[in-house]
């Protein structure tokens, strides 16, 4: 980047970091709604644990490694400052995501101008525009500050591709390759599934250098492995598998047929990036309307003004090819594989990150080409993108203020609250990770992070499991509820329904 342009994209990574900054000061019942979700406090509870000398363990009692490690070391210095306070460990953490964000914002900027082949004389350049898409983009928002590694993770990605882009060269020297894989072992510390990551740049790396290249390859790849190894060494020792206990747990029950649909309408919410289809229930086809419709119009846009060939002479975008294998790889594994659907938001981030980078780099070639386009009045080119960036930036402000003026306090934390005055009952939750982190008395049952919960669920058995604990109560959203307690009647356990906590339901177990 230019001076001009670390200057600017400075500015807008600090403003970014006050924005995000500002979370902490809500009062708690938000800080346990939004933007954390209900995963991001099995991660806090074992970093809470972790700096009070329990070992790793979400509820202080069973072992887990139902966690992306990194994000976690990084957050257990946090609760040792904080103690005994938990709030104020976890407003501590919005702190660091903070930070984290900002850094991300500016590295976000910096690859765009390390993949230009010159600096352009306007004003408003792609690294410029991919900072203000950073700050303002509310499905970049939402999966950054969601306390999970997912911040952490996009970071590392930006920085590896950083540094891949500056090296990448066939004379580039061994200690280059070794400090890529020390940055790549660390990425997988942050998600494990950085692991397509790295296939991708052994895939473009071999394609490119052929043989020359097996040498800085296995310099990297030593190097990756050494620096991750106790984590792996750990997992197989202690728990007797290295894939996390909450993957296992994700990969059970796997529906194809809802993966493809909610995997769809995941990308399309991503090529639209200022938007993302509204959650409610809705007609299949109007899915179907908004996965096809999204990518149709920016394919016309492409198209019709011939970005691709503007794009590829101002920039050369071979580095991200590694991450765009990846991306394929996330598809396919998350796609096919894991039963979380839910999560495929999340999963897809790094496709996110790749999408915004060349949308902030199209949207730079538009600009320089819309003033040539005498076919089209310029009045209407100005009127139909000033009504675009209107409603962008109602939209995405909208949901970030929502995250300080919402009365819609999440229900696990209700549950956690009542569960913490009443410490002698035993409460089972699938999702347990708020309640759980709240109170001591709830315990995880999807398997997670209580591996015996996840050794019951893969044989079939969590009815008999929920029996044999005799929890006092059961609670969770009512489909996922009623299904434990089909399950435990099943088992001889029976449990009568209590009351409602928002949209979650309390059973209690039957004299």
């Amino acid at each position: 980047m230019s001076q001009r342009e670390r200057r600017i994209v400075l500015w807008i990574a600090i403003f970014a970091f006050a924005m995000r900054l500002a979370l902490v000061f809500r009062p708690e019942p938000r800080i346990y709604s939004r933007p954390y979700i209900d995963d991001t406090f099995y991660a806090l509870g074992c970093a809470y644990h972790l700096a009070h000398g329990d070992g790793l363990t979400c509820d202080g009692v069973h072992p887990t490694n139902g966690i992306q490690p990194l994000i976690v070391f990084l957050e257990t210095p946090l609760f040792v400052i904080a103690a005994p306070d938990k709030t104020l460990g976890v407003r501590l953490t919005i702190a660091l995501e903070a930070v984290i964000d900002a850094m991300a914002l500016f590295a976000f900027a910096s690859l765009i101008g390390a993949l230009r082949r010159e600096s352009p004389k306007r004003k408003l350049t792609a690294p410029i525009i991919g900072a203000l898409l950073w700050l303002a983009l509310f499905n970049i928002f939402r999966q950054e500050m969601n306390g999970l590694e997912t911040g952490l993770y996009a970071f590392l990605i930006l920085i590896t591709l950083n540094f891949y882009t500056r090296m990448r060269r066939p004379s580039a020297p061994l200690k280059q390759w070794a400090i890529l894989g020390v940055i790549l072992a660390l990425l997988v510390l942050a998600r494990i599934d950085a692991v397509f990551l790295i296939v991708g740049f052994i895939l473009i790396e071999l394609f490119r250098n052929k043989l020359r290249a097996l040498l800085p390859l296995f310099v990297m790849g030593m190097m990756s492995i050494l620096v991750s190894s106790p984590w792996w060494i750990f997992n197989y020792l202690t728990f007797g598998s290295i894939m996390p206990q909450s993957g296992q747990s994700e990969a059970i029950g796997v529906q194809l047929t809802t993966n493809l649909f909610s995997g769809t309408v995941a990308l399309a919410d991503i090529l639209s990036a200022f938007f993302y289809f509204p959650y409610g229930d809705y007609a299949p086809w109007i899915h179907w309307v908004w996965f096809i419709s999204v990518p149709a119009i920016i394919l016309g846009l492409i198209c019709t003004l011939k970005l691709v060939q503007k794009i590829k002479t101002d920039y050369n975008l071979r580095p991200l090819a590694p991450l765009a294998i990846a991306s394929i790889g996330f598809v396919i594994f998350y796609g096919g594989f894991f039963a979380a659907w839910w999560f495929l938001y999340r999963y897809f981030h790094p496709i996110r990150i790749l999408w915004t980078l060349l949308f902030a780099i199209g949207l730079e070639s538009m600009i320089a080409i819309l003033p040539g386009l005498k076919q089209v009045p310029r009045w209407i080119l100005r009127g139909f993108g000033s009504a675009i960036l209107l409603v962008a930036l109602w939209f995405n402000a909208n949901r970030y203020i929502a995250n300080f003026t919402t009365d819609d306090v999440y229900p696990g934390y209700l549950i956690g609250k009542w569960a913490l005055e009443h410490p002698t009952l035993r409460i089972g939750m699938e999702q347990s990770g708020t309640a759980g982190f709240v109170a001591p008395n709830v315990f995880n049952l999807d398997g997670k992070v209580n591996p015996d919960a996840l050794a019951a669920r893969k044989s079939g058995e969590i009815g008999k499991y929920i029996a044999n604990m005799k929890f006092d109560y059961l609670a969770d959203w009512e489909l996922i509820v009623n299904t434990l307690v089909d399950k435990a009647k099943s088992a001889g356990a029976i449990y009568v329904r209590d009351s409602t906590i928002r949209t979650m339901v309390r059973y209690r177990r039957a004299p």
